[in-house]
């Protein structure tokens, strides 16, 4: 049988994990870097097997009909991990976009509950929304200062930017979309800075190159 590629002729089980590992994990440079052969594996040892079984977890709740959020909110973490500290946060890092990346090749258009058959874009989601606040910013700001009270600053992210589609001119869903996307900064700041660019950008904060140690 003739070799396909540099991973093939490394043997069968290093072609088994870290080719499927690095497709999977495509399009983010960050994590492609950690897992390609020659690059970050050898040096972060148990990071490529806590990755096949994110993997293998992944593919086997995706055929049960989990949703993608079902998949992200199982949060899993490979015993692996205990026995290899050092790549906790390269794993983290990568860990959700690694899931949504792979959901998305796997599970087709639409997902299990039905979301995708009938597409709505944020201008007719925030009119939807805005009827049930009865054309009003008042409820939209409401909503958002209980979701931020819970801790839950993506979904008051995502109510008070479909508040602004509608209201453009409230200032207290302007102030709360500020305060949404630094706590979403917070919260990513150590543990994925995918994440943290992409909010960070979106709330207008400049973020300097790192210096030199």
């Amino acid at each position: 049988m003739g070799l396909d590629g540099p991973e093939r002729a490394a043997g069968d089980r290093r072609d088994l994990v870290e080719r499927p590992v690095t497709e999977e994990a495509q399009g983010h440079h960050l994590a492609v870097r950690l897992v390609e052969p020659g690059h970050g594996a050898p040096d972060v040892p148990g990071l490529l097997a806590a990755l096949t079984e994110l993997r293998d977890r992944s593919l086997a709740g995706i055929g049960r009909g989990l949703t993608l959020t079902g998949l992200l909110k199982t949060n899993v973490l490979p015993d692996v991990l205990r026995e290899h500290p050092a790549a906790v946060g390269p794993y983290l890092a990568i860990r959700d976009h690694f899931v949504q990346r792979l959901y998305h090749q796997r599970s087709g258009y639409w997902q299990p509950d039905g979301q995708g058959l009938e597409p709505a874009d944020a201008a007719d989601r925030a009119a939807a929304l805005d009827l049930l606040a009865g054309g009003r910013p008042e409820p939209f700001a409401a909503a958002a200062r209980a979701l931020l009270a819970q801790r839950d600053p993506a979904l008051a992210l995502e109510l008070v930017t479909a508040g602004l589609a509608r209201h453009p001119g409230a200032r207290e869903l302007a102030h709360l979309r500020q305060q949404a996307l630094y706590r979403l900064m917070e919260r990513y700041q150590l543990q994925d800075p995918f994440r943290f660019l992409i909010y960070a950008e979106l709330a207008g904060v400049e973020i300097g190159p790192v210096a030199d140690a």
